[in-house]
């Protein structure tokens, strides 16, 4: 099984409230460059799983236009990336997930994954082979900065 973590692209100063900021010109240029670099390389996540802040929710939509025929799902368990977002993905069957995401979160999820630090810097995304959701054992097959 796959699990994919995608953090958003460049986001709109912190002084906005920060469920509401938005990309930035150059956040949905990185968000657009990754679907495509994702669908290039035959990366297909069985289901775009996203925080509902603004700039997740923005990030996920470039996917969507990618994988117009794969599901999608808002989830606010998306930004504390703990073990409830896990059980959701399990209980609901879903299969080689792509979670959209935020820091710190995402790197420390990413981290305790691959059992070394890992950062997520604005649209970095991680591919992980995984045993389980959640994952007991994971190998970190793909990173991108």
């Amino acid at each position: 099984m796959k699990l994919y973590l995608l953090r958003h692209g460049e986001a709109e100063d912190s002084r906005i409230s920060d469920f509401s900021r938005r990309l930035t010109a150059h956040g949905r240029d990185q968000a657009a460059n990754r679907a495509m670099q994702l669908a290039d390389e035959g990366i297909t996540p069985g289901i775009i799983i996203y925080s509902p802040r603004v700039r997740a929710v923005e990030t996920a939509s470039y996917l969507m236009d990618r994988f117009p025929d794969i599901p999608t799902l808002e989830l606010a368990e998306v930004i504390d990336a703990d073990r409830s977002l896990f059980d959701i993905i399990r209980a609901s069957s879903f299969k080689n997930p792509i979670i959209v995401g935020h820091n710190p979160t995402i790197s420390e999820l990413a981290s305790s994954l691959a059992d070394k630090r890992i950062h997520f810097s604005t649209c970095s995304f991680a591919a992980f082979d995984v045993d389980n959701y959640p994952p007991i054992e994971a190998t970190l097959s793909r990173f991108y900065k």
